[in-house]
């Protein structure tokens, strides 16, 4: 532990009454309504926030996905949850290698999917990747979504669409005049800044994106 940091069990009661909820998952909702424990989740928020703490930040907006898939906002849930995913970067394993804590993350991953469908929930999951701190935590307490700006590059959008066409990186390499070698590199690129681990993510994200 570095000096002068406290356990994270000292770091105030409103943290802890998030832990608690999510290790208690779903049933967590109903010891004091929905409305209780998203006020509870967005106090720790604000404290977390206040302090920088990144471990009360993302466990706040872990729970706080969930709470809005229950709400029925599975869109802003999809957002949150790639927001968090890039926070979890910054403190450690994702929610810890905890089966208590994965089980309302994969409650929340289930929800909103099967509400918006594959494609849609990639998208807003690599929306929220592209947050900052900051833009997440006021996604997280109810704030506009910031205007997303395309963050490829321009040959990086043109391998993008090709990927969504269904061109192996040989064919696109002959169709943009390339080596093979520099369009494997834009197809990582290309993954590494969405957030995505396969191709058909690629494809999904741009045929959800408006024409």
């Amino acid at each position: 532990m570095r000096p002068g940091a406290r356990p994270l069990r000292a770091r105030g009661g409103a943290v802890g009454a998030v832990l608690r909820r999510l290790r208690g998952g779903v049933r967590g909702l109903g010891e004091g309504g929905e409305g209780r424990a998203l006020s509870l989740a967005l106090r720790s928020l604000r404290v977390s926030h206040r302090f920088h703490d990144l471990v009360g930040i993302v466990l706040s907006v872990e729970l706080v996905a969930l709470l809005r898939a229950e709400a029925g906002e599975p869109e802003v849930a999809a957002v949150l949850q790639g927001a968090a995913g890039t926070i979890w970067r910054s403190v450690g394993p994702l929610l810890f290698d905890s089966r208590h804590f994965n089980r309302p993350h994969l409650i929340c991953v289930e929800q909103a999917e099967r509400e918006l469908g594959g494609r849609v929930y990639a998208a807003a999951y690599a929306r929220g990747r592209r947050l900052g701190l900051d833009e997440a935590v006021s996604a997280a307490a109810g704030g506009r979504e910031p205007r997303a700006e395309l963050p490829l590059t321009r040959r990086e959008w043109e391998v993008a669409q090709l990927v969504a066409e269904g061109l192996s990186n040989r064919e696109m390499a002959e169709q943009l005049v390339l080596s093979k070698r520099t369009v494997d590199a834009h197809v990582e690129h290309i993954l590494d800044k969405l957030g995505f681990s396969s191709r058909a993510q690629i494809a999904a994200w741009v045929t959800s994106l408006p024409s």
